[in-house]
């Protein structure tokens, strides 16, 4: 994928979680995800690029859930991303 499709695929990915409901429950869902593009840490390994990606992703995590207890719209808080 290229860097500058990202955003494209976010937006749709997005949609589509915010609008899901558990039809037996109506619970909504949540992801969390990390992104990391090769062409931006051409100096690391793809262990590495993992683990990165994987911290970017608890760090969105732990975002989520300052931002649920505050109460704001957390999806956008994250379309910058």
């Amino acid at each position: 994928m290229k860097k500058e499709d990202f955003p494209i695929l976010r937006e749709t990915f997005g949609k589509y979680i915010s609008e899901w409901v558990n039809e037996l429950t109506q619970e909504k869902m949540s992801v969390s995800f990390g992104v990391a593009f090769r062409c931006d840490c051409m100096n690391m390994n793809i262990d590495e690029l993992a683990r990165y990606s994987d911290s970017l992703m608890y760090k969105a995590k732990t975002e989520f859930y300052q931002h649920m207890s505050s109460g704001r719209n957390v999806f956008s808080r994250f379309s910058g991303m």
